[in-house]
């Protein structure tokens, strides 16, 4: 716990708590991706604000729809593209499954594999920014409680691995100016963030999905 309230900050968990709280009586799936959402946001800006440009909720024009990002950093080691999951239970998956199952009790649940669904997100950025893919690097991190049970790649982590992994790990040098361009070029090609730009992409995630029963 002390661990917890030294990452992110004591009045920063109480908020989440609260929101913890509503989302628990809720059981809302959209509010339990946000409040996954939320604590990555906190550990990303408390840890990492003084040398990265961080971004939350990015939504990308790709094709006929658009790409929903959870959060991007820009740091001068690479361009990390984080793919949250706010989950509990079990968690099964292999990095070439096409999907990855969640056990709750007796109940199994099927979800796209994350790292398939962020590499198409490393893709729209790519084109966007001009820039080769190896220039991005994917994380997948799980909030939330959930238990892997089967082998995970590196880039698959729990909240706490989550700083050190972004320190740790480069796929090229940018300067300061060309980290500020790419910021720059990411918010002038991003929709505004609002409950439209989230309906949109919402029912653009349902038309894909009506043939398919996987969770996202």
């Amino acid at each position: 716990a002390m661990v917890i309230i030294e990452i992110i900050g004591l009045k920063n968990l109480l908020l989440l708590g609260c929101l913890a709280l509503i989302g628990m009586a809720l059981k809302s799936s959209f509010l339990k991706g946000f409040l996954g959402e939320f604590l990555v946001k906190l550990l990303l800006h408390s840890k990492l604000s003084d040398t990265s440009h961080i971004l939350h909720d990015v939504t990308l024009p790709a094709g006929e729809g658009t790409t929903q990002i959870d959060h991007i950093v820009v740091s001068p080691n690479g361009v990390f593209v984080i793919e949250t999951k706010n989950f509990k239970g079990w968690i099964f998956g292999g990095e070439k499954q096409r999907t990855w199952v969640q056990k709750i009790y007796k109940n199994n649940y099927r979800f796209q594999n994350p790292i398939h669904q962020n590499y198409k997100h490393i893709r729209v950025l790519a084109d966007l920014l001009s820039l080769p893919v190896d220039d991005f690097l994917s994380v997948v991190v799980f909030v939330g409680g959930g238990t892997f049970k089967t082998r995970m790649p590196t880039n698959v982590l729990k909240l706490g691995g989550l700083v050190k992994y972004i320190q740790t790990h480069k796929s090229r040098a940018f300067s300061k100016e060309e980290m500020a361009v790419l910021v720059a070029d990411i918010k002038e090609n991003s929709l505004k963030p609002s409950m439209a730009t989230k309906r949109k992409h919402a029912a653009y995630l349902k038309a894909k999905k009506r043939s398919r029963n996987i969770r996202h």
